[in-house]
């Protein structure tokens, strides 16, 4: 007769366990993944940067180096952690609409270079004419002393009600990048957890 015993020690259970409980307990785990988020809105938008020139091929304001500046570090909140951009430009281009006066009649929109990324209360020469619902700012009339040469009377702003602006998506990357990139800091951040904090 022929016989035997076989005696199987969990030990993997405790330690799965422990990393599980490590898991639920690590409040860097969302911060992890807001910080992979951020690191790609900041290429994203240092890309946007680098690639889009001023469509009227006037010197550039720098709008995207401002957003990529505004995106700050994540912060914990009560069900995990969020990541902000600092800076009101970049959703009014991803969701669009209607932008209209606050305070004022009329936007005032640049009909030139020299009045690119510049409010009228920087010019001290400018006439309003003004019609309905539209209107402009011209320059002043002047006459050169010396030369006696006529100089002014050019469009500086255009004036508006409003203005609509279509919806860009691409101003942030995709839904699927996005959350690959969650995806990517959080694998991270269990990675060092399964090997001990050590980086793997």
């Amino acid at each position: 007769m022929f016989g035997f015993t076989l005696n199987i020690k969990d030990g993997a259970t405790p330690e799965i366990q422990s990393i599980v409980d490590r898991l639920r307990s690590s409040p860097d785990l969302a911060v992890a993944a807001a910080e992979s988020l951020a690191d790609l809105l900041r290429r994203h938008l240092l890309n946007l940067q680098n690639t889009r020139p001023n469509k009227m091929g006037w010197p550039r304001q720098n709008f995207w180096a401002a957003a990529y500046k505004g995106v700050q570090n994540p912060s914990r909140t009560a069900g995990g952690a969020s990541v902000t951009i600092n800076s009101p430009g970049p959703a009014q281009r991803y969701f669009g609409g209607d932008i209209v006066p606050d305070g004022h009649p009329f936007l005032a929109i640049p009909a030139r270079a020299e009045a690119y990324g510049k409010n009228p209360r920087d010019f001290d020469n400018l006439v309003p004419v003004v019609h309905g619902d539209r209107g402009m700012l011209v320059e002043r009339l002047s006459t050169d002393v010396r030369s006696r040469q006529e100089g002014g009377g050019g469009v500086m702003f255009w004036l508006v009600k409003r203005v609509h602006q279509d919806p860009d998506p691409s101003v942030l990357p995709t839904q699927d990048e996005m959350e690959a990139a969650v995806v990517q800091g959080a694998q991270t951040r269990i990675n060092r957890l399964l090997s001990g904090g050590k980086q793997p």
